[in-house]
C-alpha cells in the first residue's frame, strides 16, 4: 500500500514538472501580477499581426541595467509574436536629460552603439551624466561633435519626444521602472512581482492571454 501511494506522489510531482504556471488561468491575478490600463491610443504603429510590448526605462536605473539581459533572451524568444518599442520614462525632471540622449541617439542612429554603451558606463563604470556637457562626452566616443550633440539635444524635435514619453508615463500612472505595457490593454513590472524572472513570465502569460481574445 504504502508503495502505490509512493508510485502516485511521484506522478503528480512529475506532472507538476511538466506544467507551466506561467499559463495557467489562476496562476497570475490581475492587480497583483499585472494591472489593466485604460486603452487611448488609437493607432498603435506596430508590426501586423504582433502584440506591442512598451518597455518604460531609465539609464541610471539599476534594475533596469539588470532587466536588459533577460528581457533580451525574452524578446529573441518571442519575435514572432511581439513588437518590440522602448520609452524613456520620465516621472521627474531629473529624468528628463538621460530621456533626452535616448532620442538623440536614435535620431542619429546610434542606439545600437550606445544604448547598452550608456547602461555600462553608469553601471560598471560609475559615471555620471546629469546634463548635455557630460552626455556630449560620451557622444564625442561615437563620433558624435560636441556641438552637435548640444544642438540636437536642445531640439524642437527632441523636445517633444520627451515631452511624449512623460505624457505616457503619466498615462501608465508609472512611478518607477522598469515597466512594461503589453498591447496598450495590460502593464507590469518588477514591483507587482517576486521578481524579474517572474515578471517575464507574466510577460509570457499576457501575451498569451491577449492573442486568444
Amino acid at each position: 500500500m504504502k508503495m502505490y501511494f509512493l508510485k502516485i506522489e511521484l506522478l503528480l510531482i512529475t506532472a507538476m514538472c511538466f506544467f507551466n504556471p506561467a499559463y495557467a488561468a489562476d496562476e497570475f491575478k490581475e492587480n497583483a501580477h499585472y494591472k489593466r490600463v485604460v486603452t487611448t491610443q488609437t493607432d498603435k504603429g506596430h508590426e501586423k499581426g504582433k502584440i506591442e510590448v512598451i518597455e518604460f526605462f531609465l539609464y541610471s536605473c539599476k534594475h533596469c541595467y539588470e532587466l536588459e539581459p533577460k528581457l533580451a533572451s525574452w524578446l529573441e524568444k518571442n519575435k514572432g509574436k511581439a513588437s518590440f518599442k522602448r520609452v524613456p520614462a520620465v516621472v521627474t525632471p531629473s529624468w528628463v536629460a538621460l530621456a533626452k540622449a535616448y532620442y538623440v541617439a536614435e535620431k542619429l542612429n546610434l542606439l545600437d552603439k550606445t544604448h547598452d554603451a550608456l547602461f555600462k558606463s553608469i553601471h560598471a563604470d560609475k559615471k555620471v551624466y546629469l546634463n548635455e556637457y557630460k552626455l556630449s562626452e560620451f557622444f564625442e566616443k561615437y563620433g558624435v561633435n560636441r556641438g552637435d550633440f548640444i544642438r540636437e539635444f536642445h531640439s524642437k524635435e527632441i523636445v517633444e519626444k520627451v515631452s511624449q514619453a512623460r505624457l505616457m508615463t503619466v498615462k501608465y500612472a508609472f512611478r518607477g521602472v522598469p515597466a512594461v505595457v503589453v498591447n496598450d490593454e495590460f502593464k507590469t513590472a518588477p514591483f507587482y512581482t517576486r521578481d524579474q524572472e517572474q515578471m517575464l513570465e507574466v510577460m509570457d502569460y499576457l501575451l498569451a492571454k491577449t492573442s486568444a481574445q
